[in-house]
């Protein structure tokens, strides 16, 4: 029997059927969320480290590359950069997509435990940063006036954010 022939002899039973696709597509369709900017966890782990009053030159050959050489031995990893500014070093690991962030934040304590002892005294623990897309603003918005008006800040206080921070679910 053909499933044309079924639907000619049995025109009720097709209807059900499609009746009963079309309930359970509307019932997962009310039971699914709606997110405008849905979580999402990127496999990347920053390292940031503060060495108050060395230039970049220093922080570079000081930290930012021990710090590199230490994480390029961790598996998983896709690529390791670093930026190097008077005072700071920040070190980006990206790992393969469906990497345990965890273990992977754990993996690079320990790998930092190894490095601390060659970098030089007088930097600040380094920190580690997992980055989520709930971290990145939903909307940035700038305001300017054409003139030199000096109640544009109260303005843009009282009229929009005020107003913004009452809306249910709003995180500041």
């Amino acid at each position: 029997m053909t499933l044309s022939g079924l639907a000619v002899r049995r025109p009720v039973t097709i209807f059900m059927f499609f009746l009963a696709v079309l309930l359970f597509g509307f019932l997962s369709l009310s039971r699914m969320p709606i997110d405008l900017y849905p979580e999402m966890e990127f496999p990347n782990v920053t390292v940031i480290t503060m060495y108050p009053g060395a230039s970049s030159k220093d922080v570079e050959k000081g930290v930012s590359e021990p710090i590199e050489d230490a994480i390029a031995r961790l598996s998983g990893l896709n690529e390791v950069k670093s930026v190097s500014q008077n005072d700071i070093s920040v070190v980006m690991a990206s790992f393969d997509w469906g990497t345990d962030l965890a273990e992977a934040a754990n993996d690079i304590r320990d790998v930092l435990e190894f490095v601390k002892k060659d970098l030089p005294d007088g930097i600040e623990p380094p920190r580690l940063m997992k980055l989520s897309s709930s971290m990145a603003p939903v909307l940035v918005t700038g305001v300017s006036s054409s003139e030199n008006y000096e109640g544009l800040r109260y303005l843009v206080e009282t009229e929009l954010a005020d107003p913004l921070k009452r809306i249910p679910g709003w995180r500041s």
